[in-house]
């Protein structure tokens, strides 16, 4: 994605700080999630993570314009934020219930629960890493034809930091 669009009026500044700000939390909280943690601590990384991405869909149009997503068909960039913010609430529904060992809370896009409601329901059930690094592999496939390649790697690549070599166990 290319934000090189003139930010000029103060509004679009305001706009500009707050999803530069977003953007920077966004990958500060990525770049604490991983396997090892508990699953409550994943669930709360991952709300904060998707608060922040509905913060940059809110505002990416105001500070920059309308953008679009690389995807061979693309989408608006902030549509494309949007669905990345509620797909990972919906992840992070799933570390709460497999933290608590309540059923997964719903998500409220019937989208998310028709197309990958049962690869979250698994989800829900597991805190091993490795599986959970599988399950999310699993929902490119499901995904990409709803809401492109772009947004749906974004996701997966949550997945990855479930992956054993990020933050390994230290040697004795």
């Amino acid at each position: 994605m290319s934000l090189t669009t003139a930010v000029r009026t103060p509004d679009a500044q305001r706009a500009a700080v707050r999803y530069s700000e977003a953007d920077l939390a966004a990958d500060a909280l990525i770049g604490q999630l991983h396997g090892r943690l508990p699953a409550a601590t994943r669930a709360e990384l991952l709300y904060d993570l998707a608060v922040q991405r509905a913060v940059q869909a809110e505002t990416i149009e105001a500070a920059y314009g309308p953008q679009t997503t690389s995807d061979a068909q693309p989408r608006a960039l902030a549509a494309a934020l949007h669905d990345e913010a509620v797909l990972i609430s919906a992840l992070a529904a799933t570390e709460t219930a497999a933290a608590t060992g309540r059923r997964r809370a719903l998500v409220a896009a019937p989208f998310v629960e028709v197309w990958i409601g049962e690869v979250l329901d698994q989800l829900a059930a597991t805190t091993d890493p490795a599986e959970r690094y599988d399950l999310i592999a699993e929902l490119y496939e499901p995904l990409e034809p709803l809401i492109g390649d772009q947004t749906a790697r974004q996701i997966c690549a949550l997945g990855d930091r479930y992956a054993p070599d990020i933050n390994p166990e230290p040697a004795p």
